[in-house]
């Protein structure tokens, strides 16, 4: 019953992460971007699939619902202030989990539906909000785009943060969800008994 269960919840985060995937580049490619395929807005994004934004508070935090069905198969979404000071809305990691959350759990939700509160995002371990999450990761940060542009920078994220448009720190992250290097990595070998220089794996400073 458990192997089911991991093939199952396997199957449902690569599901997310395929879907994440294809949606940015249907959207690239088909819809505004036609001479961008790599920067992703997803505040326009976020419009284009039914979602309308507000943001809420100052630095202080409240409660707030972050994510509600609206008529028509409308979405609105919340996003704090406070979470996005030095993080830009159209880049944001919380906003792409939001566009995952309701197109893989909520689309069907009933009209005034609070479909998550910012509570549901702090303390949430469900395989559905890790769907969401995943997501995310991959819509605003796909695998492929990201370990090229990773090397091209030379392993360094405040570079790739300026070549994606996206806040460092996410770059940093994502580096080590791939378990990329966060340095430039140099070659280390040694001589065979013939005096040749074999050199061995990719070490890094």
């Amino acid at each position: 019953m458990s192997d089911d269960v991991n093939i199952y919840e396997e199957e449902a985060l690569e599901h997310a992460k395929e879907y994440a995937v294809k949606l940015r580049e249907l959207h690239l490619t088909e819809a505004t971007y036609l001479d961008d395929t790599i920067h992703l807005n997803l505040v326009e994004l976020c419009y284009m699939l039914g979602g309308d934004i507000e943001t809420v508070g100052g630095t202080s935090y409240q409660e707030y619902d972050i994510l509600e069905a609206r008529e028509d198969g409308r979405f609105l979404v919340r996003l704090h202030i406070a979470d996005h000071l030095s993080v830009k809305y159209e880049s944001s990691l919380q906003l792409a989990t939001i566009i995952g959350d309701w197109i893989l759990n909520f689309q069907d939700a009933e009209p005034g539906t609070i479909c998550r509160t910012d509570a549901d995002y702090r303390n949430n371990n469900s395989l559905e909000y890790r769907c969401a999450v995943r997501f995310g990761w991959n819509l605003l940060l796909p695998a492929g785009l990201f370990e090229s542009a990773w090397w091209m920078c030379g392993c360094d994220a405040d570079t790739v943060g300026y070549v994606l448009n996206v806040y460092f720190i996410h770059v940093l992250y994502r580096a080590r969800q791939l378990g990329l290097p966060e340095r430039t990595p140099y070659l280390l070998g040694g001589y065979n008994d013939e005096g040749e220089y074999i050199p061995s794996t990719l070490h890094t400073d």
